[in-house]
């Protein structure tokens, strides 16, 4: 779980962020296979898209909330001991960096 992300194109040759475009959505999520020994893969990085294909936060407030001005921030997370299962705790944060209250993700 991860809260705000710089996602942004790579520019192999320079090796540099490409700024024209980036993005910063509020939450994202990495997921990799595990197994009892370990990660086994490479991590994949998820995200929401917006309807112009954007990349937005994968975690939202209410309706209410969002027209309110408020987003999610994730902040701390447990999840089972299968891997079936997580409870996340995030901020719900208005202007700037205002805690307004906790909600409680459960996936």
């Amino acid at each position: 779980i991860f809260a705000d992300t710089f996602i942004s194109k790579y520019h192999s040759p320079t090796q540099t962020r490409v700024l024209d475009g980036f993005s910063m959505p509020n939450s994202t999520l990495g997921l990799v296979d595990m197994t009892d020994s370990g990660c086994t893969g490479q991590i994949k990085y998820i995200w929401q898209t917006d309807d112009a294909g954007q990349p937005v936060s994968f975690f939202e407030p209410s309706l209410e909330q969002k027209a309110d001005g408020e987003l999610l921030w994730p902040v701390a997370g447990i999840a089972s001991r299968d891997g079936r299962s997580a409870v996340l705790l995030a901020q719900r944060i208005k202007g700037f960096l205002t805690v307004i209250g906790t909600t409680l993700i459960i996936l």
